[in-house]
């Protein structure tokens, strides 16, 4: 029977992390470990913080254009 992946974090996990990862809306030290031996980093973002960060980038880009005229 094949196990099931299993996340850890390459920096560990711990009530400063509770705290913080929400705020900041991402984590890039994930490590998923499968049960065949395989294993893969991950980034983990939240819903909707990809969105964001693109969207900023249009606007600043818009911005230093200057096409808001």
């Amino acid at each position: 029977m094949e196990t099931a992946p299993k996340l850890t974090f390459k920096y560990g996990w711990d009530e400063r992390d509770e705290v913080e990862t929400p705020m900041k809306g991402c984590r890039s030290d994930g490590i998923v470990c499968c049960g065949d031996g395989k294993s893969y980093c991950v980034s983990l973002f939240r819903q909707g913080q990809i969105y964001e960060a693109i969207a900023l980038q249009y606007f600043n880009a818009i911005l230093q254009s200057g096409l808001t005229h």
